[in-house]
């Protein structure tokens, strides 16, 4: 991450404290959408809380990402951004789980 270090370590505890639970465990419901800015949860709540609950499973109970994560990630990205569909990204410079190891 380069000389974003700090940031990225800072951002990674953020969701940490957000979908994570003391002792490994991970929410199975978030209902306390209020957490999240409205800006960002748009302007249906019900559809907004349902997306929440549909990505929990796709977090780790301690943070690290699986192998096949990446490239999972950015196939679902480029179903829906074209930007991400035409670019050449080097999936070993995106992530690292230096991080939460």
């Amino acid at each position: 991450m380069g000389n974003h270090n700090k940031t990225v370590s800072v951002a990674l505890k953020a969701v940490a404290k957000r979908f994570f639970l003391p002792g490994g465990g991970v929410y199975t419901a978030v209902d306390d959408i209020t957490f999240d800015p409205e800006s960002f949860r748009g302007a249906d709540p019900a559809v907004y809380l349902e997306g929440t609950r549909n990505t929990l499973p796709t977090f780790s109970s301690d943070g690290v990402m699986e192998e096949q994560g990446p490239k999972a990630v950015l196939e679902v990205l480029s179903l829906s951004l074209e930007e991400v569909k035409n670019a050449d990204i080097d999936l070993t410079k995106t992530y690292t789980n230096e991080f939460v190891e």
